[in-house]
């Protein structure tokens, strides 16, 4: 089994380094593996291929982060000594096999049995497009068989990136028989600099390392990053990864743009839209774990009676009854209009044919029938939405009442990395008035404080947040499905970022997107303090 596995290793190497190194490519003398091309006196192998590259913010590469080295041999005395001189087993062998063939080619020896350079053979550093453990990874995208892009960023920019594609290529001088003249130099041609042009994304890849790691615990779901004052997406987290050997379901959906059910993180919603009708936030309701709409009961979170409360303190405790009474002493137009500039049920475009879902909205007419303005009351029914539209709405909060739709391009840049074409970033839209939006994140930071949010309070920096629960009447093993969410500011006063967590495929809420926020507003707190002193 072993001396079979070695084997398929070693034909895997020959056949192609290009199944796992863009552009890497060996020359054999017949059917579609070849890749030398023989024209009159030459004789040319293309050692390596790379396109476009991706950064993030600070200009620091997405891709071709992991190298390895290939290795050219043009048969010949030197040459065919310093195989010779290879240990005994499978890889020499099979570099033999292709030296007796007479022609160039190219090998990837294990590390460590790389013979010396000499005349014949050439070694060649060759960079892998993407790494095993790559950051954003959803985000970046993939690319098929051909080398181009089918997701992500690959997709959306396939025409520029492949335009600024460079290639590393070696020419031997041939005689008339095939075989190379020895004692002529062959000519390297690189102009892989090219590929060092490309797409620079808003991404911070320490900020996107402190999300993925802390959401990596979710098992899946998505983390959300913005920058308050600009809308910036500054880390966008999908999980699993694309590179993780997690089992999870729909693991290469990229979460962080799909759609689900919302629950009482929308509540932040219908506070905006009550209170910018007038509504007074010191009405109190009774609370006694369920109301009733037109002989429909709508309870509270495991049937809690929360009793007399205004509505910071059902904020704080997440009471459905307040919401449901409260929203249908308003307009229902109003609501839906403030859940629509707000960005619910509209697409947000990340780059050309790169979007998030839109989520839905109940249509007015729907809110019409009591029960569904309930559920809409408090997130249920059929609204659904994205991590990045949960982020985005968080975001208006946080910066005092001003919608910003998130931005993912930060320009593009050319070979030396400097930025020719920045991205503009959305102008910022009134949706609320100042104070309303300060009495909500006032609303979130006793969330944090003492009620259900309490347990994603950061060790290091004050938050305000607001948790979520929604049903999904999807069962697992006799048990309804759930959607858990988690989404807030931090510092709680002059807010910088804002972030959203989201678990799907669990049962019941456990914790764990609260846990993920403290745990990501903590490192982003120790990072910046290590980036003061630096």
């Amino acid at each position: 089994m072993k001396t079979r596995r070695m084997a398929v290793f070693f034909a895997l190497m020959i056949l192609g380094f290009a199944g796992c190194t863009l552009g890497v490519r060996r020359a054999q003398e017949s059917g579609e593996a070849r890749q030398a091309v023989q024209a009159q006196s030459t004789w040319t192998l293309q050692i390596d291929e790379q396109r476009g590259s991706i950064y993030d913010r600070q200009g620091r590469p997405f891709t071709g982060q992991e190298e390895t080295v290939v290795t050219a041999v043009a048969p010949g005395i030197e040459s065919g000594k310093a195989l010779a001189a290879l240990p005994e087993g499978e890889e020499k062998q099979a570099a033999m096999k292709l030296y007796a063939k007479g022609s160039p080619f190219l090998f990837v020896f294990q590390e460590g049995t790389r013979p010396a350079e000499t005349e014949g053979i050439q070694h060649f550093t060759v960079q892998r497009r993407y790494g095993e453990d790559r950051l954003a990874a959803h985000t970046i995208g993939t690319l098929d068989g051909s080398g181009h892009g089918v997701s992500g960023i690959e997709k959306a920019y396939d025409d520029f990136l492949t335009e600024q594609s460079g290639e590393l290529r070696i020419a031997y001088t041939v005689g008339a028989s095939g075989t190379v003249l020895q004692g002529v130099e062959p000519v390297v041609t690189d102009t892989r600099q090219k590929a060092q042009a490309g797409v620079r994304l808003t991404l911070d890849q320490d900020l996107q390392r402190i999300c993925e790691t802390a959401g990596s615990s979710l098992g899946s779901g998505a983390v959300v990053m913005l920058d308050v004052q600009t809308g910036e997406i500054l880390a966008m987290s999908s999980c699993p990864s694309l590179s993780s050997s997690q089992t999870a379901q729909s693991p290469y959906l990229n979460k962080i743009i799909a759609a689900y059910s919302v629950g009482s993180v929308f509540k932040i919603v219908s506070a905006a839209s009550a209170l910018e009708q007038g509504f007074d936030p010191a009405t109190v309701y009774d609370c006694e774990g369920a109301v009733d709409v037109e002989g429909i009961s709508f309870h509270c979170f495991n049937g809690i009676a929360h009793g007399p409360v205004d509505m910071e303190g059902a904020f704080a405790v997440s009471c459905n009854g307040y919401f449901v009474q409260a929203m249908s002493s308003v307009s229902s137009h109003h609501f839906i209009m403030m859940a629509d500039i707000l960005g619910f049920g509209r697409a947000i475009e990340l780059a050309d044919g790169f979007s998030s879902a839109p989520g839905s909205l109940p249509q007015e007419e729907e809110l019409e029938n009591p029960a569904a303005l309930a559920n809409f009351s408090f997130g249920q029914g059929t609204l659904t939405a994205t991590p990045l539209q949960v982020a985005a709405m968080t975001a208006a909060v946080a910066s005092g009442g001003q919608y910003r739709t998130p931005v993912l391009l930060y320009g593009l840049c050319d070979e030396n990395g400097e930025v020719y074409q920045r991205q503009s970033l959305s102008p910022p839209q009134d949706v609320m008035k100042e104070e309303t939006a300060s009495f909500i994140a006032s609303m979130m930071e006793t969330a944090v404080q003492s009620g259900t949010a309490q347990s994603g309070a950061p060790e290091t920096v004050s938050a305000a947040a607001k948790t979520g629960t929604a049903q999904t009447g999807v069962m697992k093993n006799g048990e309804e499905e759930v959607v858990c969410w988690y989404t807030g500011f931090f510092p709680a006063q002059s807010p910088r970022y804002v972030v959203t967590v989201m678990q799907e495929g669990v049962t019941e809420n456990t914790g764990d997107c609260a846990a993920v926020f403290a745990q990501i507003a903590d490192e982003t707190m120790a990072f910046l303090k290590e980036q003061a002193g630096n």
